[in-house]
């Protein structure tokens, strides 16, 4: 299992029976997937591709769950070349948030 999928519970491609937390999951889920499978195999998306799958992800999100994906990141990982594994990183509390994990999740303020 890679560092990303560990994050996620094993049922993370069934979309919540929350109503309101299903609403757009099943897209955002294949989002974060696609970037998630490329990142392991070392692919990066292109800036433009980036902005593309970027703005695809923030018209899928609730208002409240902008704030968590544009959160800053942690000190360390502030150099541009670790935007899109933060942006994949940051999907993935979404989704769990979304799954009812958000009681187990620690929020380091990153």
């Amino acid at each position: 299992m890679n560092d990303r999928a560990a994050l996620l519970p094993e049922d993370i491609s069934t979309p919540p029976n929350d109503p309101v937390a299903a609403q757009n999951y099943p897209e955002l889920e294949q989002l974060w997937r696609d970037l998630s499978n490329r990142l392991d195999f070392g692919d990066r998306l292109t800036d433009e591709e980036f902005r593309g799958w970027h703005q695809k992800v923030e018209n899928l999100l609730r208002p409240q769950e902008l704030a968590r994906l544009h959160k800053p990141l942690r000190p360390h990982l502030t150099d541009p070349r670790y935007t899109q594994e933060a942006r994949v990183f940051h999907l993935a509390k979404i989704l769990r948030a979304r799954q009812g994990w958000e009681r187990l999740m620690k929020d380091t303020g990153y």
